[in-house]
């Protein structure tokens, strides 16, 4: 027996949440709504907030409160009046516990022939100036707090009516800066990062706090802005600096000759030449006149320098005498000489 009841209490338990959760959706449904969107604000030192209405139909009269975090907005104006229909006016505002984060709102349709609004109808704009200097979320919450929310149709009785709450996150980044590439691949020995932005504060990784800085040493540079507002962005890039110049430079020398080349040397680069030699000095016989490369590589960049190795060649004939080679002796003019080197 006791069992038998036990369930047939929990079938009525059951049955009454059932019809409450059901009457409560048919409410919400049913009511008029005031709300304003969720926002996400990038960096603005302003924030307008439309307040929205559905389920307007037929109305007589409205009113209701506005309220806010005083520490992170402070109301600034009325950016704009809804509807001509509605003729809502400044004298219709309460605006004198603004300071304290409240504005209040009344309205009534002096014709009593009832204003309906489409669904999602902006009311009022206001706008706000956003005092938190850093990340932040707030709500905007619309609702019954000095002034009870009410509305009247042309039934002269207050309709259910509710108000949704509004979050505005405040992100407090700057955005679109992106000065860097992911990697810099420089062939050379320096280069210059510049990050972009006027007006706004810098600090490097390196602690320079200037736009630009000069760069000769790999590995990852970051900066961070900050502008007028406390918003911030950072950016970061891995620098790849390799030097492949060649020393000495285009060369002419005699046939014969031993010659030695050298590419910049760093930790972890790696030659390749044009003869197949793959250290960072090359060293040859001068045999005939040719181009010279190298290929440099840290493994992220890859530069090519070349010069122009000249030879010239050893010739004993009078007509086209090169002093080229110690102590081979030649004629010049019908001369002898010797060679200094």
């Amino acid at each position: 027996m006791s069992a038998f009841i036990t369930h047939a209490m929990r079938t009525l338990f059951l049955f009454l949440s059932t019809l409450f959760l059901s009457q409560a959706i048919v409410a919400q449904t049913d009511s008029t709504i005031v709300y304003a969107d969720a926002q996400r604000i990038s960096c603005s030192g302003t924030v307008d907030v439309p307040i929205k209405v559905t389920r307007f139909r037929k109305m007589l009269s409205m009113q209701g409160t506005i309220s806010w975090d005083t520490a992170v907005f402070r109301f600034d104006s009325l950016a704009s009046f809804g509807p001509a229909s509605l003729n809502l006016q400044p004298a219709q505002f309460g605006l004198t516990q603004t300071s304290l984060g409240r504005l209040f709102f009344s309205w009534n349709d002096p014709s009593l022939a009832g204003i309906s609004l489409s669904d999602s109808t902006t009311l009022f704009t206001i706008r706000m100036t956003i005092r938190a200097r850093a990340a932040n979320s707030s709500q905007i919450s619309i609702g019954g707090d000095v002034v009870p929310m009410e509305f009247i149709d042309t039934s002269y009785s207050p309709i259910r009516s509710a108000g949704r709450n509004a979050r505005i996150d405040l992100l407090f980044q700057i955005p679109g800066f992106n000065p860097f590439s992911d990697t810099t691949r420089i062939c050379g020995t320096s280069t210059v990062l510049n990050a972009g932005l006027e007006s706004v504060q810098y600090l490097w990784n390196t602690g320079a706090t200037s736009r630009t800085i000069d760069v000769r040493q790999n590995g990852r540079y970051s900066v961070r802005v900050t502008n007028a507002l406390g918003c911030t962005a950072n950016d970061t890039t891995l620098v790849s600096i390799v030097n492949a110049s060649i020393t000495p430079r285009d060369t002419t020398l005699c046939a014969t000759r031993p010659l030695s080349l050298s590419a910049a040397v760093a930790n972890g680069w790696t030659y390749q030449w044009s003869t197949s030699d793959t250290g960072s000095v090359l060293k040859l016989i001068a045999d005939n006149s040719r181009w010279i490369k190298v290929t440099v590589t840290d493994g992220i960049t890859s530069c090519t320098d070349s010069i122009r190795v000249t030879v010239t060649p050893l010739n004993r004939d009078t007509a086209r005498a090169s002093i080229c080679e110690n102590k081979l002796p030649y004629l010049w003019k019908g001369k002898s000489f010797r060679t200094t080197g």
